[in-house]
């Protein structure tokens, strides 16, 4: 027990020396994204999507369904019980902050292949599926976000909507 609590303490500055540099990690991928952060033609084209997606539903008559789920989602949202943004967000944050490291990793390990006690063709399979990754995770990025900026449109517009239904129903 002895032995395992020293090998602990040990380790303990390396955990709060890898803390500290993902700290300074995540600032610095924070800084290199932030154009990327509420880009102006993101959130047009997000609040563009809601327009048409709500447009489109107050033209068509929604089924009993539809406005049974749409007044029940927005609900929780104007309630804060909506925890699907949060996640979206957390998701995008996840990406931003991996993808330089796969991107660093996916060259080093093209490069120095032969440092590391690999075979070559799992080498090429780890370097292959980690380029896809490269090329794929920035379209997963921007879907996700689109999605963000979707939803908190479409809530704002259908909260919007329901709160003048409100009142329409108390003039009455």
């Amino acid at each position: 027990m002895d032995n395992e609590l020293c090998d602990f303490c040990k380790s303990l500055p390396f955990f709060i020396l890898a803390y500290l540099v993902g700290i300074v990690y995540h600032k610095i991928i924070e800084y290199l994204f932030s154009p990327l952060r509420n880009c102006q033609g993101m959130i047009e084209k997000g609040k563009d999507m809601a327009i048409k997606s709500f447009v489109n539903h107050c033209k068509e008559p929604m089924s009993n369904q539809d406005i049974d789920y749409y007044e029940a989602y927005y609900y929780l949202m104007r309630k804060n019980c909506l925890y699907i943004i949060p996640v979206l967000e957390a998701q995008v944050a996840l990406i931003k902050t991996i993808y330089p490291i796969i991107f660093l990793y996916t060259i080093y390990l093209a490069a120095n292949g032969s440092i590391i006690n690999m075979d070559d063709y799992l080498r090429l399979f780890v370097v292959t599926t980690l380029g896809i990754l490269i090329v794929l995770l920035p379209c997963v990025w921007y879907i996700i976000q689109l999605k963000v900026y979707r939803f908190v449109f479409e809530g704002y517009f259908f909260i919007q909507d329901s709160i003048k239904k409100e009142n329409e129903k108390e003039t009455v």
